[in-house]
């Protein structure tokens, strides 16, 4: 099997999309019931890989990188979620799109900490993929 990318963009049915450096990572933050009730739509790598989404009931979620490629479906998923979430990046960029939404994520946590413990907690600036 070819090597993908490990960051991974997932994209739910309100049109809402979340970034993850690695696939663990977005593993580990979505739960399963929300897996199961269809609550997620689609998962791609940055360079269109189709990820399956898998979940069992109180267990944790699995993520799986397939062989299936489809950058089509991944550009559309980013247009809409440009439409719904209002990101400055180009649909066209999944790589700066998905910069952008980890940089988001990363100002929106916890902005009342003072600045030696946000840093401490969260490091000095958001990781990128």
């Amino acid at each position: 099997m070819q090597e993908h990318p490990t960051a991974v963009l997932i994209f739910d049915r309100d049109g809402e999309a979340w970034a993850f450096p690695r696939i663990e990572d977005a593993a580990g933050s979505m739960d399963s019931r929300a897996v199961l009730d269809g609550e997620y739509e689609a998962a791609f790598t940055l360079d269109g890989h189709v990820v399956a989404i898998n979940g069992i009931r109180d267990g944790p979620v699995s993520l799986t990188v397939t062989d299936e490629s489809d950058e089509t479906a991944l550009r559309d998923f980013l247009s809409g979620s440009q439409t719904r979430m209002g990101f400055t990046s180009d649909a066209d960029d999944p790589v700066a799109v998905a910069n952008e939404l980890i940089r988001l994520e990363w100002e929106r946590r916890s902005p009342r900490l003072p600045g030696w413990m946000r840093r401490r907690l969260y490091g000095d600036q958001p990781p990128q993929v």
